[in-house]
């Protein structure tokens, strides 16, 4: 059988396993009481009180917009940061304009380029794919510039469309507004 640890208020501690078959609400087991009730799912900060689990502690309007708010401002996130590797970009650094890949692995590639052109220790010519595997070569520092330069440029689009939905949010007075404010549809 399985029940509660429960402090001295009644507030729930941590669950426990493998209790006697015997044991009944109110026991102690070691010193700590027991309650092997069923905590109803959804309570904010259960309390075990005249023999029921009682919500303690429901939360306040405030914290709930404001659990709200973490909530949609981690889903507009991984909306912009899926948009942003999903979307591609297109560059004609190399003269030709090409479509690229801006998933997680080119940007770390991207990354690596940009960070070895701030050191000044990048070879050329520099290889790159293009979306449809053509190999392209930047010749210069210049256009291996552009190239990060036109990923960046498409980078802030979705960035622009993220700030002001995570204003609307925080901005939110309710928990329905809140939930209301969505990442478009097309990116």
């Amino acid at each position: 059988m399985d029940g509660y640890i429960v402090d001295s208020n009644g507030y729930m501690l941590e669950p426990v396993v493998d209790l006697s078959a015997a044991t009944k609400d109110g026991d102690t087991v070691n010193g700590q009481t027991i309650v092997v009730t069923r905590c109803p799912d959804g309570m904010y900060k259960p309390q075990w009180s005249n023999g029921a689990w009682v919500d303690a502690q429901a939360p306040s309007a405030a914290e709930l917009l404001a659990q709200a708010q973490q909530t949609q401002i981690a889903v507009l996130t991984a909306a912009r940061d899926s948009a942003i590797a999903s979307a591609g970009f297109t560059s004609a650094a190399d003269g030709t304009s090409r479509q690229y890949r801006s998933d997680a692995a080119s940007q770390t590639l991207m990354d690596q380029l940009a960070e070895s052109i701030a050191l000044g220790i990048e070879q050329y010519p520099q290889a790159w794919i293009a979306a449809d595997g053509t190999q392209v070569q930047f010749a210069t520092v210049d256009q291996a510039k552009q190239f990060l330069q036109d990923f960046a440029t498409a980078k802030a689009v979705q960035w622009a469309k993220y700030m002001p939905l995570q204003h609307q949010v925080m901005s939110a007075t309710t928990v329905a507004d809140v939930q209301a404010v969505v990442w478009p549809a097309s990116n």
